[in-house]
């Protein structure tokens, strides 16, 4: 079927577009496609995960609800906005994610369009897995040490863990958390390269391409 397709792609460009630059093109999409036809699907340990996040989740919610209930403003506490601030990023890659999963699901052919060819999710056979599985690990952390950090603050395990402690917990989330945006250099180059080129962007002239 490849073969097929692949050869039915070059006559058309060579004898109605008289472009091989078409070919090459068409050529693109049809490997788009073809890898999406073999890209490996999500294995049941991320599933489990899922859904053990879920239920972490709603503990999450109801530390926060309880600590409002009894008075206690654990959100004024200044090492609380570490977990604003890494919570949104969680949210942002679980957003990513799922643009990956709708661009793939509907043909769009977003590794050309965003030029991610050269990332560690460009040459991965499974783009979507390779976000969301390292995102479950980190949702899994960043939610029991959340929850933890809530229970002690609140007075719940007085005696095991003292407040000193547990101020250390986030800033070594935090500290994880940094280590894992740069390392392996090999993977985060391309992206804090790209990071770098959307926070420079204002500084640089305006060059619009044909």
């Amino acid at each position: 079927e490849t073969a097929l397709l692949n050869e039915i792609n070059k006559l058309w460009a060579d004898a109605i577009l008289g472009n091989r630059d078409f070919y090459a093109l068409a050529h693109s999409d049809l490997n788009a496609i073809t890898t999406r036809k073999k890209a490996k699907s999500l294995p049941t340990s991320f599933f489990v995960k899922i859904g053990a996040s879920l239920i972490l989740l709603c503990w999450s919610i109801s530390e926060c609800y309880n600590n409002e209930y009894l008075g206690h403003q654990i959100w004024k506490d200044p090492t609380f906005a570490i977990f604003m601030c890494f919570g949104d990023l969680i949210l942002l890659l679980l957003m990513w994610g799922i643009s990956m999963h709708v661009w793939k699901s509907h043909g769009i052919d977003y590794m050309r369009l965003l030029d991610l060819q050269g990332t560690d999710v460009g040459r991965s056979k499974s783009p979507v897995a390779a976000v969301l599985q390292p995102l479950a690990n980190e949702a899994l952390l960043f939610l029991v040490t959340f929850i933890i950090f809530n229970k002690v603050m609140r007075g719940a395990w007085q005696g095991y863990i003292n407040i000193a402690t547990v101020h250390a917990i986030p800033v070594i989330l935090g500290l994880y958390f940094l280590w894992r945006m740069v390392f392996p250099w090999e993977q985060r180059a391309p992206w804090l390269y790209m990071l770098w080129k959307v926070l420079a962007a204002p500084s640089y002239a305006v060059d619009f391409n044909a």
